[in-house]
């Protein structure tokens, strides 16, 4: 994903060259073609992307462009795509395990008690439901 602040669908626009150099597919345009909404409040254009390799590519399913301030405080419109995950990276994805607990000690025992605390923090922000733990 990239803020470009550029719209990379001008075939001359620096952005577009350097994306088709390397294969990249702006998905938002291959789904929506020029019907592509501005993702900045200040603009008229897409100038936020989601670029993917031809791979990539084939494999998404659905794409979308949410409104402004939808969840986010900010002047852009959040994207997303959606990708068969299975069908690009065939077995190799790996399951995702809860990590060996730390054996933590330290002489400054409230520094010791912040540490742990950002530790559980980071484990329930980032893992959702932690009931399989």
């Amino acid at each position: 994903m990239i803020d470009a602040n550029k719209n990379g669908s001008r075939p001359d626009s620096k952005l577009r060259r350097a994306m088709d150099s390397i294969s990249m597919t702006n998905i938002h345009h291959l789904i929506f073609g020029d019907n592509c909404l501005n993702t900045c409040q200040q603009g008229t254009e897409q100038i936020n992307h989601i670029y993917g390799c031809p791979i990539v590519a084939n494999q998404t399913v659905r794409a979308g462009v949410l409104p402004f301030k939808y969840n986010i405080d900010t002047d852009h419109r959040g994207l997303y795509v959606d990708v068969k995950v299975d069908n690009i990276f065939k077995s190799v994805t790996a399951e995702l395990h809860r990590p060996k607990e730390r054996k933590m000690s330290s002489a400054n025992l409230k520094q010791s008690d912040t540490s742990k605390e950002s530790d559980c923090l980071t484990l329930k922000w980032g893992g959702g439901d932690d009931s399989s733990w």
